[in-house]
């Protein structure tokens, strides 16, 4: 099955409604144009999601799309600060920012330095 844009947002949304935490992410250079960013950004932000990553779309094999542009840094930087003005908590926004980037850093706005600690630990045990 093929991911779809009107199922895509139905997780997340669902999770919210139960309480959790939520994030999710997007990749730029797979052929969007910038009005088609900012409306994916804005939303996400209206599914009240907590944490989205941006980052570069990079090919993995010869078999997937190319990548069809690279995006500078000031792009990242200003999508960043467009989440944020629009009501998104956390936004990790650069060329080579993935889903994992900063997780901790990005749960502990959300659960507590002492809930992180001790997730963390259990996880090791």
């Amino acid at each position: 099955m093929q991911a779809r844009y009107d199922r895509s947002g139905a997780v997340p949304r669902h999770a919210k409604s139960r309480g959790f935490v939520t994030k999710t992410g997007i990749m730029l250079g797979v052929g969007e144009e910038q009005h088609e960013i900012e409306q994916t950004i804005r939303d996400i932000a209206s599914d009240k999601t907590d944490i989205l990553t941006i980052g570069q779309y990079l090919q993995p094999t010869p078999k997937h799309l190319p990548v069809s542009r690279w995006a500078p840094p000031e792009e990242f930087l200003h999508w960043k600060n467009f989440g944020l003005s629009i009501g998104l908590g956390v936004v990790e926004s650069g060329a080579l920012v993935r889903s994992r980037y900063h997780a901790d850093e990005q749960s502990q706005k959300y659960t507590g330095a002492e809930h992180l600690k001790t997730a963390n630990a259990l996880a090791g045990a």
